[in-house]
C-alpha cells in the first residue's frame, strides 16, 4: 500500500497542536494525523479506495468528506480528510501519479447529529485507514494515537 519516495517531499501542512486543556476546549476542531512509514508514501489510488471504502466522498475544496447520510453528498459534513501535503487537496485526474506522506482527518465541533457517535465514527475510520494503508495514527499533540488519546478525544464530546 506504500511506495518509496524518490523525490524531495513537499512542505507538510502545518497545524499547531493546542498547548493547554482550555485552549483545546476552545478549539472547535478535532484532528487526527495518518502518516506513511518513514521514507515512504501512500499511493493515491490506494488512498482514494480506502477513503471511499469507509464512506468518504470527494467533494468541496478537492478533499474527502464523510456526510451525515452516507449516500447524500448534500447532507451535512461530519468530518473530512485532506492530503497532509500542501495545499491539502487531491487531484483525482492525476491520482495514479499521486502519492502523499499522510492524511489529516478533522471534524468541527459541534457536529450535526450526535457528537459522541460522530467522534467514534471518526476514530474508527481513522484506525481502519491506518490499518488498511499500513500507516501510523497520531493525535493532535503529534503523539501515537492510543487509549489515552481516545479517552481525551471522547471527553471533548461528553457533556
Amino acid at each position: 500500500m506504500v511506495n518509496t519516495v524518490v523525490e524531495e517531499t513537499p512542505q507538510a501542512v502545518a497545524i499547531e497542536p493546542q498547548e493547554t486543556q482550555s485552549a483545546e476546549e476552545e478549539n472547535p476542531f478535532v484532528t487526527l494525523y495518518l502518516y506513511a512509514p518513514q521514507n515512504e508514501a501512500f499511493r493515491g489510488d490506494f488512498v482514494v479506495h480506502y477513503l471511499e471504502e469507509v464512506g468518504l466522498r470527494f467533494g468541496e475544496h478537492q478533499i474527502f468528506h464523510r456526510h451525515q447520510h452516507i449516500d447524500d453528498s448534500l447532507s451535512p459534513i461530519i468530518f473530512s480528510a485532506a492530503n497532509l501535503m500542501n495545499p491539502g487537496t487531491f487531484d483525482l485526474n492525476n491520482i495514479s501519479n499521486f502519492a502523499t506522506a499522510g492524511l489529516v482527518l478533522f471534524m468541527q465541533l459541534p457536529t450535526e447529529g450526535n457528537d459522541v457517535a460522530n467522534m467514534k465514527l471518526l476514530i474508527s475510520n481513522a484506525e481502519h485507514l491506518a490499518a488498511s494503508l499500513g500507516g501510523f495514527l497520531y493525535d493532535d499533540n503529534q503523539q501515537p494515537f492510543g487509549e489515552e488519546s481516545r479517552q481525551r478525544y471522547m471527553q471533548r464530546v461528553m457533556h
